[in-house]
């Protein structure tokens, strides 16, 4: 008897305190559903670049020959083919580029010959130094601001061909005289020259990574007409960095 009466006591103790808790509240686990479209990476949108850019072409030096009235000359050259230009660039490797650039050319007689003026018509002419006359030199100067249009082509992973043409304004000319004498060296420049102030050229070259060798031809007259000897077949081949 006393032992129902404990478990009886102990069964009221329970009720009890199950009366006083307060309710647990059920959780309800809900399920996300997440798309596919999340799952996976975003793609970025590419954003279209345009086919203009700024564009330098580099310093170049040459060498060749001309010819003043069956007299040959030494030709250099010196120059940046494009200070400033632009670039249109399209297809697979294609590009057009236009710009404006300097360059100083000379024109070296042969020993025995020199540029003079004649006294009359103020025409430049190829006169003979006097004989046994030491130490001689003859240079014709030319200073040009050129404007080249080309079409480059890129083949391979580094090389690219070039071609086209350039337009040069050249706006200053002079030659220089000097020769030896009892170990002096006397010099006289003249200035003013009536070269013509436009001309053409064309240009040729191919190019790996940086550096290309190129080929200039040079079809115009250098003179207007009536005042200097006719130049022709003037060509050079020469070196650049970024052509």
């Amino acid at each position: 008897m006393k032992k129902v009466f404990l478990v009886l006591a102990a069964l009221c103790g329970m009720s009890a305190w199950a009366a006083d808790s307060e309710p647990v509240a059920a959780v309800d686990v809900a399920t996300v559903d997440v798309s596919d479209d999340y799952l996976e990476d975003e793609e970025l949108e590419e954003v279209p670049q345009s086919p203009w850019s700024a564009d330098f072409k580099g310093l170049y030096f040459g060498l060749g020959s001309g010819s003043f009235n069956g007299c040959g000359s030494l030709v250099k050259e010196v120059g940046v083919l494009q200070v400033v230009g632009a670039k249109y660039t399209f297809g697979d490797r294609n590009s057009f580029s236009l710009g404006a650039g300097y360059q100083y050319k000379t024109y070296a007689l042969k020993k025995d010959y020199r540029f003079d003026t004649d006294v009359l018509s103020g025409a430049t002419v190829i006169d003979m130094w006097e004989p046994n006359t030491a130490k001689t030199s003859s240079l014709l100067r030319l200073h040009t601001i050129q404007f080249p249009l080309t079409y480059a082509k890129g083949f391979g992973k580094k090389w690219h061909i070039t071609v086209g043409g350039v337009l040069n304004w050249n706006f200053y000319a002079s030659y220089n005289n000097s020769f030896k004498e009892n170990n002096t060296t006397y010099s006289s420049t003249t200035n003013k020259l009536c070269q013509r102030k436009v001309s053409a050229d064309v240009l040729v070259g191919v190019a790996y990574n940086k550096i290309a060798l190129y080929a200039r031809y040079s079809p115009c007259k250098l003179f207007k007409s009536g005042c200097g000897p006719e130049i022709d077949n003037v060509w050079t081949i020469g070196i650049g960095l970024g052509l």
